[in-house]
């Protein structure tokens, strides 16, 4: 039996336990709470086998979860990274219970700018007690070797979606005649999801290519910065941009498939699996060379990768998409 420790169930957190069980594992979730609390995400069935422990109280918590690991005989965990209390009680549970532990990671170094060094001290004291590691891709696989895990316990393949999902909701669209033409992005609100640049490259590709009147860019998501983006696009006269909202998982097929492509241009992404989603919709991506995935992306094959810095460039790569 595997325990896989999660903060919650997502459809891609799914599709991961998916994939084991498909495989011929026996799996069980330790969660702190089954639900996303972003309603979109959180509507999505399963069958999995699950456990919730949560409280308030940071020792309870604790000393629940590593009870866990005395009350079940698993042969190995998979764990979530190592910063979280469920994450870290998790670590000592398995670890009393000489149960092997895997790390699940997605983290690069160019995450951040300026690390802290006593931070990435303990990331190389504790990651001496993991057993091995699933990571997203190379940027992923070489922080752990910098960190001091050894290449050959290093896996790829973390950062997953349900392909067989996305590619039979997709074919079903296809075929219907597009009454709009319109490119896309999905994403939170936030400022490393860099939307500022992307409204900006778009008004300066619709000003650079008048042929493209007609194209539209349709933003996907909620959050923070969302008032701010609306009166920046008012204010500066910038017309074919709309904010769609939070689109519900049933949904996200038909929102890629009828699009021309999707745009990711954040400022860091330690993966971004709406890259996954569009490819498997038959779209091409443009995303930022900060994006951990870029690294399934073929330039000038199925999307392009640019350098955020040039709004000139991004433009271009509009146009060919």
């Amino acid at each position: 039996m595997i325990c896989i420790q999660f903060l919650n169930l997502v459809p891609y957190h799914i599709a991961r336990v998916n994939g084991l069980i498909k495989n011929g594992y026996q799996c069980k979730c330790l969660l702190d709470y089954e639900s996303d609390l972003f309603k979109p995400l959180s509507s999505v069935k399963h069958n999995l086998n699950v456990d919730i422990i949560n409280n308030k109280n940071i020792f309870i918590k604790t000393i629940k979860i590593i009870n866990y690991f005395f009350r079940n005989n698993f042969d190995c965990v998979f764990i979530s990274g190592y910063q979280e209390i469920s994450s870290l009680a998790s670590i000592v549970g398995a670890y009393l219970t000489n149960t092997k532990i895997i790390l699940f990671s997605e983290s690069q170094e160019i995450d951040k700018k300026n690390r802290n060094f006593f931070i990435e001290i303990y990331k190389k004291l504790v990651l001496k007690i993991f057993n091995g590691a699933i990571v997203g891709g190379n940027c992923h696989k070489d922080y752990l070797i910098k960190l001091g895990m050894k290449k050959h316990l290093i896996f790829k393949g973390y950062d997953c979606v349900d392909n067989d999902y996305f590619i039979a909701k997709s074919n079903l669209i296809k075929s219907q005649v597009k009454d709009e033409i319109y490119l896309c992005c999905l994403c939170r609100f936030v400022e490393k999801k860099n939307l500022f640049v992307l409204i900006k490259s778009f008004n300066l590709f619709k000003k650079q290519f008048i042929k493209y009147k007609n194209v539209k860019l349709k933003i996907g998501g909620a959050g923070p910065l969302l008032e701010s983006l609306k009166v920046f696009i008012e204010q500066n006269n910038i017309r074919d941009i709309e904010f769609v909202g939070p689109i519900k998982y049933k949904d996200l097929p038909q929102f890629y498939a009828k699009s021309n492509g999707m745009i990711l241009l954040s400022s860091t992404e330690q993966w971004g699996l709406v890259t996954n989603e569009a490819l498997n919709c038959g779209i091409p991506v443009l995303i930022s060379q900060e994006c951990g995935s870029k690294e399934i992306i073929k330039d000038n094959i199925n999307g392009y990768i640019v350098n955020t810095k040039s709004l000139e460039k991004i433009a271009l790569k509009i146009k060919h998409l």
